[in-house]
């Protein structure tokens, strides 16, 4: 019986070299085969081929971790690989034959059928798990399969993972690191005896480091519509770092490493209260996989970084160190990195006043002219979907002509602010602001409608509620009442009347599960603001807000160059203003102000303490 494997050359990364063949065997290779070099095999190397991996020592998780859901290869499935030809080829490599000629000549022959489908099927996701399944089981299929076939699986695993390097990792990132990355470096890490997979390892880190680097910011976050990726790409890196724990270095380069590390704890940042992902869907909805999150730590996280996720993952979800379980809450805050982050590389934000897990935190994705927001809390997801906004001038729709830009981030102990710009048909522009008071627990969504002549304006926006989220308004006043699982919020129209009996300027309402803000006015420009009050012991207490009177040199300024306002809840009271048209010295309430916007809060003894105030140079 002869058994043959050709050793490609490498490839360029323009142009494939022609197929040639090199020596086969490693000296580390048992010396019985290693007296055949060449491309062939003869039926006495391949036993001794077969007794040295049996017999071999190899680091307990490559044993232990091969396939199956409830291993490394299950830690963050998407609904694309998490088929039932997934879980029955998991499963089939997982179980081992039953003693016997018939047993194993029937695994024999649906590993065969698989190759076979596989050589046909396109590239993707699914298919790299399950190549990469496949090849962590090849030490212990080396005892089943015969000689031909289990060298006929490498070939092709090898050419796969060679071939896989042409994968575009933009336009298919998860199946270019399952497939041109962890299968190659999988070969390696299992073959170390065999020349062509210590190439195809060395290959696979060039591979992993560079698309480490081009998937994400700089700071560890991957791109707004790379985020369903995260954890795929978080447990596929981690997996391939686990093969070489003890020397991590060798499976990715420094720059890599270093963005592996940030990756792990905004990881943690886009965790929502449940310890699913932010923006995940329905079928992908999972919590973290403890395994997952450990071993990420493990490798890749520092004190901070376990801190963190002791305080913000659920109990049941997480495996972190002693020293950190035997902490308290008060004791961990202090040690955990900073919770809110902003990249416009990656045009993803999280608002986020603590790391608890049962927190606030907002997540705002704002790639394209569609921008994506997620409010989660106690009471579950608030929000979650496209928050839209429609103007109308003189009645003609305008449409959007650009994307969302970042005009202003600012991050600190009182507020995480985020504020976004985008233009409009006849360079009419919508500037959103996204305000998180970190100790008030104050949510500001506002949109202003920046014209460039007066006209009658019209404005619309949605915001999409959560799917257990009931929205109920109040029967004589305009605020609406959230509620989940528990109280979620209230919902405060400021540029309304609070009264339902003064049907000036528009409404507030409950649309096909989306709250539906609309205002109207003359004018240049528009200010329609919403605050929510997300502190569950107030929603019961007496709210009110009013529209304030704005002064230019001793003159009432109209409410389409300057506004301000005033909101209660319980004994807690806020001021917020914003200027519309060039700034200027105006004052509210006492308060002379030259900013563009300014969120403040009342202290008891009657003075205002400003939370955030920004500056522009023009509108």
């Amino acid at each position: 019986m002869m058994s043959t494997l050709t050793v490609k050359q490498p490839r360029s990364p323009k142009t494939a070299a022609p197929a040639g063949t090199k020596p086969l065997w490693h000296r580390s290779a048992p010396s019985a085969v290693r007296a055949e070099e060449g491309p062939a095999l003869s039926a006495t190397a391949w036993q001794a081929w077969q007794k040295h991996l049996k017999q071999r020592t190899l680091p307990k998780w490559q044993v232990s971790g091969s396939a199956g859901h409830g291993g490394p290869l299950g830690w963050a499935l998407l609904a694309s690989q998490a088929t039932p030809e997934t879980a029955a080829w998991f499963a089939l490599l997982t179980e081992k034959p039953k003693s016997g000629e018939p047993a194993a000549a029937e695994l024999a022959k649906r590993v065969e059928s698989w190759l076979a489908s596989a050589c046909a099927t396109p590239a993707d996701e699914a298919l790299g798990l399950q190549w990469v399944a496949l090849a962590g089981a090849l030490p212990e299929l080396a005892r089943w399969l015969p000689a031909e076939l289990w060298w006929d699986v490498l070939q092709q695993a090898l050419e796969t993972a060679a071939d896989a390097a042409g994968i575009d990792d933009q336009k298919q990132p998860l199946a270019a690191q399952l497939l041109a990355g962890e299968l190659g470096w999988t070969l390696g890490c299992l073959f170390p005896e065999l020349k062509p997979c210590r190439q195809a390892a060395s290959e696979a880190r060039r591979q992993l480091s560079h698309s480490i680097v081009e998937l994400l910011d700089g700071e560890g976050l991957p791109a707004a519509h790379n985020l369903p990726n995260l954890r795929p790409l978080l447990a596929c890196w981690t997996r391939c770092l686990a093969r070489t724990q003890a020397k991590p270095q060798r499976c990715f380069d420094k720059p890599a490493r270093v963005q592996y590390e940030w990756l792990v704890r905004n990881a943690l940042r886009l965790t929502r209260c449940d310890g699913s992902q932010a923006f995940s869907t329905a079928v992908d909805e999972a919590a973290w996989h403890p395994n997952l999150l450990a071993t990420a730590l493990e490798l890749g996280g520092d004190a901070s970084d376990r801190a963190a996720a002791a305080l913000t993952v659920p109990d049941k979800k997480r495996r972190v160190a002693k020293s950190q379980k035997s902490k308290s809450r008060r004791q961990l805050e202090p040690l955990t990195p900073e919770p809110a982050t902003n990249s416009e590389w990656s045009a993803v934000a999280v608002l986020k006043p603590s790391w608890s897990a049962s927190g606030h935190r907002l997540f705002v994705r704002y790639d394209g002219s569609q921008l994506q927001l997620e409010l989660d809390g106690p009471a579950g997801v608030v929000f979650s979907g496209v928050w839209s906004a429609e103007v109308e001038l003189d009645g003609k729709p305008l449409k959007c002509t650009d994307d969302w830009e970042v005009v202003c981030w600012t991050s600190d102990d009182d507020v995480d602010y985020l504020e976004l710009e985008i233009t409009l048909a006849g360079g009419v522009r919508i500037q959103r602001q996204i305000l998180l008071a970190r100790e008030d627990l104050v949510l500001l969504l506002a949109d202003s409608v920046l014209g460039t002549r007066s006209g009658r304006l019209k404005y619309r926006g949605q915001l999409p509620l959560g799917k257990a989220i009931m929205a109920t308004p109040a029967q004589e006043t305009r605020e609406v009442l959230l509620k989940g699982k528990k109280r979620a919020g209230q919902v405060l129209p400021l540029a309304l009347p609070e009264w339902r009996v003064d049907p000036r300027h528009g409404q507030l309402v409950c649309e096909s599960e989306q709250l539906v803000l609309e205002q109207t006015a003359e004018g240049q420009h528009l200010y329609c603001p919403l605050a929510i009050d997300l502190d569950r012991s107030r929603i019961r207490q007496e709210v009110t807000w009013r529209q304030l009177t704005v002064s230019e040199q001793l003159q009432i300024v109209a409410r389409d160059v300057a506004v301000g306002f005033r909101l209660q809840c319980g004994a807690e009271q806020w001021l917020f203003y914003r200027s519309l048209a060039a700034p200027g010295n105006r004052s509210v309430l006492g308060e002379n102000l030259i900013v563009d916007f300014l969120a403040a809060r009342f202290e008891s003894t009657g003075d205002v303490e400003a939370l955030v105030e920004i500056e522009t140079e023009s509108h």
